[in-house]
């Protein structure tokens, strides 16, 4: 993607640690059968799924990617997010303004980025360029997220409200590595950015 204003709203991209195995809610046959929705994007909004493609109901964290500010201007940011926050939808009432909201403007576009997820007492979130020796800078720390015994990790995303003059979506992402170390409590993952 050319570093240039989304022709897009709404477009933005996620990655959520979670209470919920989502994977067990987002199969084909359940949302189409029996929920008994004409399409997957009504099956899915049925389900809550309004949040980029995840449910903001289910108690966790997340780290989000989005093109555009709360007035729908173009300013690439990465939010903090404690969930449960329930309505929530990007491009509607996301990205939020005011003291509480854990917000970076960053034009992460068109920039390998490698991040951190560091979970202890706290999530702590860190990033650099990828492939470098840079110091780690911190994105956000909460401490507020509800416990959880068991978690899960996904990344979810939407290529937002496309106008009919623009073929394609402003936002691709590449994900280059994942890796889960759970015996030091930390979640080190690279994103490559299109």
């Amino acid at each position: 993607m050319q570093n240039r204003g989304p022709q897009s709203t709404n477009a933005g991209f996620g990655f959520f640690i979670s209470n919920e195995d989502e994977s067990m809610h987002l199969q084909g046959k359940y949302i189409v059968k029996d929920v008994k929705s004409s399409t997957w994007n009504e099956g899915v909004r049925n389900l809550g799924y309004t949040f980029l493609g995840h449910n903001p109901a289910h108690s966790g964290f997340g780290v989000v990617f989005m093109l555009s500010n709360e007035n729908k201007a173009p300013e690439p940011n990465i939010s903090c997010v404690t969930l449960p926050v329930y309505g929530l939808v990007a491009g509607v009432n996301f990205p939020r303004s005011g003291s509480d909201d854990l917000r970076k403007k960053m034009d992460f576009r068109n920039q390998p980025l490698e991040f951190q997820v560091r979970v202890n007492t706290s999530y702590k979130v860190l990033f650099r360029a990828a492939g470098t020796s840079a110091a780690w800078e911190q994105l956000c720390e909460v401490s507020n997220v509800p416990r959880m015994d068991r978690s899960y990790f996904g990344w979810s995303g939407y290529s937002g409200d496309i106008p009919s003059s623009f073929s394609k979506a402003d936002m691709s992402v590449t994900i280059g590595k994942l890796e889960t170390y759970n015996f030091v409590n930390v979640t080190k993952s690279t994103f490559f950015f299109n």
